[in-house]
């Protein structure tokens, strides 16, 4: 689900075997020099590093995030919700937090001292219970430090570009079995969430309206940006790329004239 770099090392997250696997970028071709587990069932999602040692994994199965030490490949702690009925095994401790701070967490980036986890807030038929949320973390204690309600909804991939950190709200689509086809749901338009890192809230949105004409551009995944502030997205329907000036806020190739 997720490749991350750091230094000679690969990190390779695998949902479905539940691990990231390690591998050596001096060896050609790259060797696998070692394996990190989380719990079974818990489909990691991504990678992001606090330090050379220890790394925050998103568990979107789990509803959890798991605390690793990629130096001596074990997962140290789960945090999970009040309730958790899952393993926690083989992770060494668990910490618990109060209320609903996991819904599907899918992308984390750590700034400012904390851990932002952003949560896509499915309901069992993997359509939007709602908008999603940030789950904001202390990296210092791992305690819950607040949540960010979200502009949209399937709260996903998010950047740190300029001291700011821009989260994508991807939308929904709608699936009719009968003929096998997906279409964009109006009722999800996606956004990009503008976030202070400091005060922990939302302070700008770039609006992205869907297209009546183009009802398969949506679904808005990965971000990424260019060093004077254009970011590009996939989308998760079609080839096709969506183009944002992250520095106006405006939409250059929006659901209408997509790249």
């Amino acid at each position: 689900t997720a490749i991350k770099l750091r230094g000679n090392r690969a990190y390779v997250v695998n949902g479905g075997s539940n691990n990231i696997q390690i591998f050596d970028l001096d060896q050609n071709p790259p060797s696998q020099v070692g394996t990190i587990a989380v719990p079974p069932g818990s489909n990691p999602f991504d990678i992001t590093f606090l330090d050379n040692t220890r790394a925050y994994v998103p568990n979107y199965a789990g509803q959890s995030v798991a605390v690793v030490n990629v130096q001596t490949r074990v997962c140290e702690v789960l945090i999970v919700e009040a309730g958790h009925s899952g393993d926690t095994q083989p992770c060494q401790a668990v910490q618990v937090i109060a209320g609903n701070p996991f819904e599907e967490p899918a992308s984390i980036t750590i700034a400012d001292g904390k851990a932002f986890v952003a949560n896509n807030n499915f309901d069992p038929t993997f359509n939007p219970a709602g908008n999603g949320f940030i789950t904001v973390l202390n990296t210092a204690n791992n305690l819950l430090v607040t949540i960010i309600e979200a502009s949209g909804a399937n709260t996903g991939s998010m950047l740190l570009f300029e001291g700011s950190l821009y989260a994508v709200n991807g939308g929904a689509t709608i699936f009719f079995p009968d003929t096998g086809i997906f279409t964009c749901n109006t009722d999800f338009p996606p956004s990009i969430d503008l976030i202070n890192i400091q005060t922990n809230t939302v302070i700008d949105t770039i609006d992205i309206p869907l297209s009546p004409q183009n009802p398969l551009i949506c679904l808005l995944n990965s971000l990424a940006a260019t060093s004077d502030g254009f970011g590009y997205m996939g989308l998760g329907l079609v080839g096709s790329l969506l183009k944002v000036d992250l520095i106006s806020g405006d939409v250059i190739n929006g659901t209408s004239n997509p790249i």
